[in-house]
């Protein structure tokens, strides 16, 4: 980074030139890799805008990529539809340049799919990573990174409730990673939990139960235990164990994972999932007062990061409205966040998704 600045400052004064893109982009990158994101993100579009002076045009190569580099960094920044809108315009670029089989279209689509699913627009996300899956069927793409579009893919049909789709589409990558990778791999084991996940949607508790209790096993030799892998999985056997009716382990499991991201990970918005899956437990455990602390700690996670209506969001918003309506305080804020936590699972899934259900029954 000093030397990048330092060959900033002595083009400062110079015409744009391509010398001073490539520095300016090299700043950027060097900055948002080294933790200083807003500050790599500034230089990243000063950079944006000398290759325009040079360029004269939004249509080359040198533009697309800078526009993947700033969507990138908007989306790490959590501001997700500034990434959205830059992703497309870089795809509107590769699309008239590169052949359709070219794994720079492949990525393009990942992209997008993956903002897309973090704003909740599912029927969208599905279609971006279904054609990168197209397109690295055309082309000479490595298989890794075939599996890695085809979990994304199955975790957004998940998330849509399609059940049959996302049971496929798993089948197909976990049978790719275990040959590829082998069964403790860590990709292996990730795409194992989600497994697990699409098992307890579809209420198949006692197989769900039994799935993440070995999962859980395998990544504490794989992983260790204060790590946030191994947590997510415990946090998860957390949920299906309350629905098996072991709330006892579910409540230890659910403090011990959200202990271990304390450590880990304090500040990261999965965070305050764990917090919300911990406030779950505590409130049908009836530690009502003890579950009202949980969600609000969830919710100060996940608010400044996600996008207002977003799932992760909505949960928590639905069990602190119904804590609170079981305490009995603050029915006026119980109304407004039940109100909120419902419009956005009735826009993100509509009224017949299992998870809308779900979340709503008692509400």
């Amino acid at each position: 980074v000093p030397l990048l600045q330092e060959c900033r400052e002595l083009l400062g004064a110079a015409d744009p030139s391509r010398l001073e893109a490539n520095c300016l982009t090299q700043l950027g990158y060097a900055l948002s890799e080294g933790g200083a994101l807003e500050a790599g993100l500034e230089v990243e579009l000063q950079a944006l805008e000398v290759e325009r002076a040079l360029a004269g045009t939004d249509s080359t190569q040198g533009i697309s990529t800078m526009y993947n580099n700033i969507a990138t960094s908007y989306y790490t920044l959590g501001e997700f539809e500034k990434a959205d809108s830059l992703y497309r315009r870089a795809l509107a670029i590769d699309e008239h340049r590169l052949p359709d089989h070219h794994s720079t279209l492949a990525k393009a689509y990942g992209s997008l799919g993956s903002t897309n699913s973090v704003l909740g627009r599912y029927d969208e996300a599905v279609e971006f990573y279904r054609k990168a899956v197209e397109v690295l069927a055309r082309g000479d793409t490595t298989a890794q990174y075939v599996t890695n579009v085809l979990y994304s893919l199955a975790n957004t049909e998940l998330a849509m409730g399609d059940f049959d789709a996302a049971q496929r589409t798993f089948d197909r990558l976990l049978a790719g990673r275990r040959l590829l990778l082998g069964p403790d791999h860590p990709n292996t084991l990730m795409t194992e939990g989600a497994y697990g996940g699409l098992m307890f949607e579809q209420g198949k508790i006692q197989e769900a139960k039994a799935w993440f209790e070995d999962v859980l096993q395998r990544k504490a030799e794989v992983f260790g235990t204060a790590h946030p892998r191994y947590a997510n999985s415990m946090s998860r056997l957390a949920l299906v164990e309350l629905a098996a009716g072991e709330p006892s382990a579910a409540l230890r499991h659910a403090r011990e994972a959200q202990q271990t991201w304390s450590e880990v990970l304090p500040d990261h918005y999965v965070h305050g999932r764990i917090w919300t899956i911990l406030g779950d437990i505590l409130a049908a455990t009836d530690q009502t007062e003890d579950a009202i602390d949980a969600y609000r700690t969830g919710l100060g996670y996940l608010q400044p990061t996600l996008p207002e209506r977003h799932m992760l969001v909505a949960d928590a918003q639905l069990g602190l409205a119904r804590a609170l309506q079981t305490a009995g305080t603050a029915p006026a804020e119980a109304d407004s966040l039940e109100q909120a936590g419902r419009a956005t699972l009735i826009d993100l899934h509509g009224l017949e998704h299992p998870r809308t259900r779900r979340m709503l029954r008692g509400t």
